[in-house]
């Protein structure tokens, strides 16, 4: 009887445990319906919003971890944050095996830089120091612009086309487009003084002026001139600045066939170059400019426009930051704040875009813009500029303070050399 019992007891016992598995697989499975259900209700009002208004950052208004779901696992989408995630490519910035480089080898000191690169890169027509907005006017000279009460004077007069502005505690750089010279200017002084010949591009940093030749060299600097050092010489081939690090250089070589190779050679010129990067047709990677250690470029789409990639340098994760720009103008990068142009049919547009969270605004912008125009946009600290011909006819350069509406824009007058709403 006892053992009839105890295997009754036993019967009674499995059961009670079917039953309550069977009750949390039920459980289980409506609370996965219902997360669903939400999930999906979500991503249709994401979709929905991002379709109504594509400057609005849904992520403002979301948990991280529900938008960062939606926007990966539904919309399979790549997700932007402070750290460097997202996809992989073939591409690669990685430089050959005991040549990595860790990110702290571009820890710069911001004070000690020249201008920011994209900016000299695009031009180098405008930068700043504690004090003044420094910018170039084409035909007239350089121009010192006090943000406090908008005030400005000439401090340099040139009809030549300048280029290449950068700006130190005591001088200023720039280079003369007609006789090719890098020169130096003292604050308080009106006359320029040439200090290299044959000067493309040139980029301060502390100490040392890192430049390309017209003949397609690459040498460094110091301030005075004093200590050229030529680091590459080409061999017919077209070089570019690319960027630099604290103990390295960066630059391009596009060959006759239009392969381009990238290479890094140490500023002291002790070892042979590196190539770290190699591309066979240069119109399928665009602008690139190596910033505080993350390299920006942009790749051409089949309609037309182009997308803007950041890459940490050595790494081979690729972050889209832009799609279907109508412009590839090289990215001007400061405090995670991104700096882009784009073109929406006769309008030129400046935006900014935050990297953290990918909020986007329009900074400055020019109308009657045509296909020929050659526009270029600049950062200037707390103004923003667009310079140069919207169309055949006619040259404009705008000005904007990044603390106002975009609709409250300076423009110069070149006939009266001065600025005016």
């Amino acid at each position: 009887m006892s053992k009839n019992n105890s295997e009754l007891s036993q019967k009674d016992e499995e059961r009670l445990r079917r039953i309550k598995k069977r009750k949390r697989k039920k459980a289980r499975k409506n609370a996965l319906m219902i997360f669903s259900f939400i999930i999906i209700a979500l991503a249709a009002f994401v979709i929905t919003v991002k379709i109504l208004k594509p400057d609005v950052t849904v992520k403002s208004f979301l948990p991280e971890k529900t938008y960062n779901y939606i926007n990966e696992n539904v919309l399979k989408n790549t997700t932007t944050t402070e750290t460097e995630p997202t996809q992989t490519t073939e591409a690669t910035t990685t430089k050959p095996a005991g040549r990595y480089l860790p990110i702290e080898e571009f820890a710069f000191d911001k004070d000690k830089k020249g201008n920011l690169l994209g900016n000299v890169l695009a031009g180098g027509k405008a930068w700043h120091d504690d004090t003044y907005i420094y910018h170039i006017i084409d035909g007239d000279g350089i121009y010192r612009f006090y943000p406090s009460d908008e005030t400005f004077t000439r401090i340099y007069q040139s009809g030549a086309y300048l280029s290449n502005l950068n700006i130190n505690d005591t001088h200023l750089f720039f280079t003369n487009d007609s006789d090719k010279k890098l020169y130096t200017l003292k604050k308080g002084e009106s006359t320029a003084t040439p200090i290299a010949e044959n000067i493309k591009t040139a980029y301060l940093y502390d100490s040392t002026l890192y430049c390309v030749t017209y003949a397609g060299g690459v040498t460094v600097m110091s301030t005075d001139g004093s200590g050229a050092k030529t680091l590459y010489s080409s061999s017919g081939e077209e070089v570019q600045l690319v960027g630099i690090s604290l103990g390295r250089v960066y630059f391009t070589a596009k060959d006759s066939y239009g392969t381009l190779r990238f290479w890094t050679i140490d500023k002291e010129g002790k070892e042979e170059k590196v190539m770290f990067r190699e591309v066979a047709n240069v119109k399928d990677f665009i602008s690139p400019v190596l910033e505080d250690g993350f390299l920006y470029y942009y790749t051409p789409n089949s309609d037309g426009t182009f997308d803007l990639h950041r890459q940490k340098f050595g790494s081979e994760n690729v972050v889209d930051l832009i799609e279907g720009a109508a412009v590839s103008q090289y990215a001007i990068v400061e405090n995670q704040r991104l700096f882009y142009a784009h073109r929406d049919g006769s309008q030129f547009i400046v935006k900014e875009m935050n990297m953290n969270n990918g909020e986007k605004r329009v900074l400055l912008k020019s109308d009657n813009v045509t296909d020929d125009n050659s526009l270029i946009f600049q950062h200037g600290g707390t103004y923003d500029f667009i310079i140069g011909y919207r169309n055949a006819k006619s040259w404009v350069c705008f000005a904007s303070c990044v603390n106002t509406s975009s609709e409250n824009v300076m423009h110069f007058v070149f006939d009266e050399g001065k600025w005016t709403y």
